[in-house]
């Protein structure tokens, strides 16, 4: 968590958002590699 925290004071929200975005994109494909939606664990 301090690191999300560092990034934000370091980079601004729009670096936060991208690595956001890509950890869910990670996520999702995760899932669907598995053979189940992402949406089950929302």
């Amino acid at each position: 968590m301090s690191l999300n925290i560092t990034i934000r004071e370091a980079y601004g929200s729009d670096l936060l958002t991208l690595i956001e975005y890509n950890r869910t994109l990670a996520k999702e494909t995760e899932n669907l590699s598995l053979g189940s939606s992402y949406i089950n664990d929302l």
